[in-house]
C-alpha cells in the first residue's frame, strides 16, 4: 500500500486514492474498495459540495494509527 493517497471527487463523493496523483485513467478503484469512473475536470461545485468517503477516511486513520471521530 502506498503511504501517499490523493482525494478526489468521483461518482458524487470524494474518495481517497493510493499514490501522489491520479494517473488520468477512466477508472479507479478507492482506498474504502469502491471502483470509481474518474471524470477528466471536477468543476469546482463538485469540489466543495461532494461529501467525503467516510470508509476512506476511517481506512487511512486505521493505516496510521490515529482515533477516527
Amino acid at each position: 500500500m502506498s503511504p501517499r493517497h490523493f482525494w478526489r471527487p468521483a461518482d458524487g463523493i470524494r474518495h481517497a486514492f493510493h499514490g501522489p496523483r491520479w494517473n488520468g485513467l477512466p477508472e479507479a478503484t478507492s482506498v474504502c474498495g469502491v471502483l470509481t469512473t474518474m471524470p477528466e475536470r471536477i468543476s469546482d461545485n463538485e469540489w466543495v459540495r461532494a461529501p467525503s468517503c467516510n470508509k476512506c477516511n476511517a481506512i487511512l486513520h486505521a493505516v496510521r494509527n490515529i482515533p477516527h471521530f
